[in-house]
C-alpha cells in the first residue's frame, strides 16, 4: 500500500471521479479504476483518506494473449506508486481538456 497526498483541488476531483466512474461494493471504502498501459490494463484500487490523502492499496495486471486472459496482483510499492501517478496525471490531463471545451 502507498499513500500520497494531493492538493485540495485535485483530492476533490478525484473523489469526485471515482464517485462517478469509480467501481465499489456495497459496504466497500475503496474504489477500483481501469488504467490501460501498452497491450496490459491495470484494475486499481483506490481509496480516498482522511487530510488530502489517497491510498493505493493493490492493483491487478489483466494481459490478454489471444483469447486467454493473464492476471498478476501487484502489491509492491514501486509499481503502485507509478500507477498512482499516472492515474492522477490522466486526471489532471482530463480536468484541463474539460475545462478547455467548456
Amino acid at each position: 500500500m502507498i499513500v500520497r497526498s494531493v492538493h485540495q483541488e485535485q483530492y476533490e476531483q478525484v473523489c469526485s471521479y471515482l464517485n462517478r466512474q469509480g467501481k465499489s461494493g456495497a459496504f466497500d471504502a475503496s474504489y477500483e479504476v481501469t488504467i490501460p498501459v501498452d497491450d496490459c490494463e491495470y484494475l486499481l484500487r483506490l481509496q480516498p483518506c482522511k487530510k488530502r490523502k489517497l491510498a493505493a492499496l493493490q492493483a491487478v495486471q489483466v494481459c490478454r494473449d489471444g483469447k486467454e486472459r493473464r492476471f498478476k496482483l501487484i502489491t509492491d510499492n514501486l509499481p503502485l506508486s507509478a500507477l498512482l501517478e499516472l492515474f492522477l496525471f490522466q486526471q489532471k490531463k482530463n480536468t484541463a481538456e474539460t475545462s478547455l471545451n467548456e
